[in-house]
């Protein structure tokens, strides 16, 4: 499944894409993580920019390299796929994903409504707000475009049932000129031919009575 082409003007646009996705029957995901593992991700993310990251890029790295990057990001308006990210998950893991999803909504609504002092990106260095809006409404729309309805699975066809084992085959059965069904002439056969070899009955006592009649 290729990845799908979203784009948020605002964070509103991507709640209402978030609802849209629990309208899903089924969902799925392109790659590694899972829908859950995307959802915690996008609200760790918000809730970072709002307090502070887990990690942190050199400070030479972050006004040079970083600061570069973040000005091509913007050039560019979407972010690519595969960047790397110490944080990031290495292995998919399912969870709740209602629960999720509520924390998700709600880290959002607490950053549309934050006003204090963001943090440095760990690795794209000082933001302004404006810079974190932009930055939060990319990564949302670059992650959530692995999330897809999933397509029912096909159903497996049924099994022919097997042959019933040891059952001889019926006696081949012949039809008379009548249709009346009729045996194998095949044990007359056999009877004629032992009737065949018995030896004729001996005529002696036959024999006897004709050589009286010609004494007389």
């Amino acid at each position: 499944m290729a990845q799908r082409s979203l784009f948020f003007n605002s964070l509103d646009d991507a709640l209402e894409e978030l609802s849209t996705i629990e309208r899903f029957k089924a969902v799925d995901t392109t790659g590694l993580w899972s829908y859950y593992q995307i959802l915690t991700h996008l609200a760790d993310y918000l809730e970072s920019s709002m307090n502070n990251f887990s990690w942190m890029q050199p400070l030479s790295m972050r006004r040079t390299i970083g600061k570069a990057n973040f000005f091509k990001l913007k050039q560019a308006g979407k972010m690519d796929p595969g960047l790397a990210n110490p944080s990031t998950p290495k292995v998919r893991e399912e969870g709740d994903e209602k629960a999720a999803l509520q924390r998700l909504r709600r880290m959002i609504e607490e950053y549309k409504k934050f006003v204090g002092e963001h943090p440095e990106h760990p690795f794209y260095g000082l933001l302004t707000r404006e810079d974190w809006d932009f930055l939060h409404r990319i990564h949302m729309a670059h992650h959530l475009g692995f999330v897809r309805e999933a397509k029912p699975k096909p159903q497996a066809k049924a099994k022919p049932a097997p042959k019933s084992a040891g059952k001889k085959p019926a006696a081949s059965v012949k039809k008379s000129s009548t249709g009346k069904a009729k045996k194998s002439a095949k044990p007359a056969k056999k009877s004629a031919k032992k009737t065949a070899k018995k030896p004729a009955a001996k005529s002696k006592p036959a024999k006897k009575a004709a050589k009286k009649a010609k004494k007389r």
